[in-house]
């Protein structure tokens, strides 16, 4: 309110259609210090929701910089971090080859991809 945002931003308390509401968004911001592992940021990326996050491990592990899978900023940098929000403002950033890239580094965490994988360890191991 102080900064005058409350005709821009909701606070919906307990929702239960995640995918379908990331998927709505034109932005998806997750800015911690540290993190130990974005699931959060995985839904996201799966729904096929621009994500801007931390450049800090745990993140930087799913949002592979090289790859062009998502956004990471230095959170000390904070020019890089108002940097980036207007690029997505100004539509400069998330264009649909970054989406896809992200929607398919998504499904290296899925369930399914996970069970598979341990499965195949598993046989390995036998």
């Amino acid at each position: 309110r102080a900064v005058g945002l409350e005709s821009r931003i909701t606070f919906l308390g307990f929702v239960s259609d995640i995918p379908e509401r990331m998927a709505a968004c034109d932005l998806f911001l997750h800015l911690p210090a540290w993190e130990g592992f974005g699931l959060v940021v995985v839904e996201a990326m799966a729904a096929g929701c621009p994500v801007l996050a931390s450049d800090v491990d745990g993140l930087n592990e799913i949002i592979r910089r090289d790859q062009h899978e998502g956004t990471l900023v230095k959170l000390s940098d904070k020019a890089a971090v108002v940097a980036q929000l207007r690029a997505f403002i100004e539509g400069k950033a998330g264009d649909e080859t970054t989406l896809e890239r992200a929607r398919k580094r998504a499904e290296v965490f899925s369930f399914k991809h996970m069970f598979d994988q341990y499965m195949k360890a598993y046989r390995e191991a036998s």
